[in-house]
């Protein structure tokens, strides 16, 4: 079995910080407002708002841990809680695109996918679906996707 980390943008990444220290600045708030003595009816409004900042602030989290695996034949990628299986016999080809630095799997049923892994991983992410199929197809080129 072969992980390899998700690459977010450093735009991405800032807005995932951002949005973990909004969610920790309102869970915090709202504990606070739980045990200071609101009247009752608002006990209820801030558990909620609390339930649903600790919900956002673990989903954000979680999307920190995304990733690929290649495990057998399934090429897996992680997103948060959520979990795409791709078949990697039905990975047809692999092109690398150097003017634009992005890997391209190509499948049977004409669809794609662009893998966001760190470039000094793509090697071994080729090697690794290519250890499970060897019929894919993998090349690299400088013209426009």
């Amino acid at each position: 079995m072969r992980k390899f980390a998700f690459n977010y943008t450093k735009f991405i990444g800032l807005i995932l910080v951002l949005a973990n220290i909004i969610s920790l600045v309102a869970l915090g708030l709202n504990i606070y407002y739980i045990i200071s003595p609101p009247p009752f009816e608002n006990v209820i409004k801030f558990i909620i708002f609390g339930a649903l900042s600790l919900v956002l602030v673990l989903f954000s989290i979680s999307l920190f841990a995304s990733k690929y695996v290649i495990k057998g034949k399934k090429l897996t990628l992680h997103i948060g809680f959520f979990k795409i299986k791709y078949a990697v016999n039905d990975i047809v080809q692999i092109i690398f695109f150097e003017k634009h630095n992005h890997l391209i799997v190509y499948f049977k049923d004409a669809t794609l996918t662009t893998i966001l892994i760190n470039k000094k991983h793509y090697n071994d992410f080729v090697e690794s679906l290519k250890n499970e199929n060897p019929l894919i197809i993998y090349s690299s080129t400088q013209e426009e996707e």
